[in-house]
């Protein structure tokens, strides 16, 4: 990391407040599964809630097995590709790409590799295309690439991102991206330039406070932050196709540990068709299966 020295004066006194404001954000993103209930319902909210009254399906992700995981960790990424499992980890001073092994029912995973990202960056989503992971952050404008071959991790030149940074996924030929608003945005995996974008929609409401996403057997799986529920959704048209209830995970992972945080982290493992649901602080990665629910007629 290159340290770039500054005079002193008036410099310094906006070096105190960003440290003070990083500090601000830091604690804030720490509590903010506290602070949820605090904040104003949208119709996005509402209409999550009584889902059961539209056409949409609706199914309950039961728990298959428990996987352990460091609930020092504030999950922001999951995804599985390169023979592994990685997970980006955020807050600022915290912030790591990490590695695991992945073997289909191990109860356990022990990283083989993490790597720290600079202190004044927070971690976010991220995605595998190719022999590439690409990591996002939250508001530093920056896409961290790293190649992959065999065990070696190798830093590619990063990108820029004119939005926060939320969640990442891919089809296989975009990098499909949230910034925490309704809209999704396809951009090109060669400069990350934005190819198009989507709003997406439930019953015509616009679901905000997209987070983290996953590209699974042709839709886009997103979490919605602050909320137990996972939402489906159809690319071509932003429709959300399908909402996963995810509160017995939420329960369980809460009565596991007391910093249990929202519900955040969704990997698909299209060999072994592993579904693993996670959150921040989680002591518990889970393999689920998926119930449908049958909505009221």
């Amino acid at each position: 990391m290159i340290i770039v020295s500054r005079p002193e004066g008036a410099r310094a006194v906006c070096r105190d407040v960003r440290r003070g404001l990083r500090g601000f954000i830091a604690l804030v993103s720490l509590l903010g599964f506290h602070l949820w209930p605090t904040l104003p319902v949208t119709a996005g909210d509402r209409i999550l809630d009584q889902v059961s009254d539209t056409s949409v399906p609706q199914y309950v992700a039961k728990p298959l097995a428990r996987i352990a995981h460091d609930p020092t960790y504030f999950t922001q990424g999951l995804a599985f590709g390169l023979d592994a499992l990685w997970e980006s980890t955020g807050h600022y001073g915290k912030s790591q790409l990490i590695r695991y092994p992945w073997v289909s029912g191990s109860p356990k995973m022990q990283p083989t590799a993490q790597l720290q990202l600079p202190s004044d960056e927070f971690g976010e989503g991220l995605t595998i295309l190719g022999d590439t992971v690409y990591q996002l952050t939250w508001k530093e404008g920056k896409i961290h690439r790293y190649q992959i071959a065999g065990t070696t991790i190798t830093p590619l030149p990063s990108w820029l991102n004119d939005k926060q940074g939320w969640g990442l996924t891919t089809d296989g030929t975009y990098l499909i991206a949230s910034d925490g608003s309704d809209v999704l945005y396809f951009h090109s995996p060669v400069d990350f330039s934005m190819v198009e974008s989507i709003p997406v929609r439930l019953a015509g409401v616009s679901i905000s406070r997209l987070n983290e996403l996953e590209w699974i057997n042709g839709r886009i799986w997103a979490n919605v932050w602050g909320s137990d529920k996972l939402v489906i959704i159809d690319p071509d048209t932003g429709q959300v196709t399908g909402v996963v209830d995810c509160r017995q995970l939420v329960d369980d992972a809460k009565r596991s540990h007391d910093g249990a945080g929202v519900l955040n982290g969704i990997a698909w493992d299209v060999r072994s068709e592993a579904l693993l649901l996670t959150g921040k602080h989680w002591p518990w990665i889970y393999r689920v299966s998926l119930v449908e629910h049958k909505n009221k007629p």
